[in-house]
């Protein structure tokens, strides 16, 4: 395989997780929906919304990584074999952003499942 097209061999798999996390927002925006017909379930409503953005962030983060795989692949691609250092300190900078942008993404994603679990259990509780 080629260099360049190492950064690309990750799409799939981040597709993966943006579906996925896509799936909660819908199911969390089904569940909003419900709950704005009760309007003495605000509590509650507050929690969903809380957890909604938490899913925003993460998606957001997601997406920006597969701009920056994309970007990266392109420079490799078109950049010449002798390429400054400059454009090779690009890359890297870019490849770090990317890495940091799927961690972060990743440990929102599992911190959103913990509480999930937990928000689930207290209103389980509390009727």
């Amino acid at each position: 395989m080629e260099q360049w097209s190492i950064p690309i061999a990750l799409l799939p798999g981040i597709a993966l997780l943006i579906l996925s996390t896509s799936n909660f927002i819908l199911g969390l925006n089904r569940e909003l929906k419900e709950l704005t017909i009760q309007p003495q379930e605000k509590l509650l409503i507050k929690g969903k919304m809380r957890q909604l953005r938490v899913l925003s962030y993460a998606l957001a983060g997601l997406y920006a990584s597969c701009a920056f795989l994309v970007l990266i692949s392109a420079m490799m691609l078109y950049g010449t074999e002798n390429a400054s250092v400059n454009l090779q300190l690009i890359i890297k900078v870019l490849h770090l952003f990317s890495v940091v942008s799927i961690f972060m993404s990743l440990t929102l994603l599992t911190v959103y499942s913990i509480r999930a679990v937990s928000f689930r259990q207290r209103a389980f509780r509390g009727k």
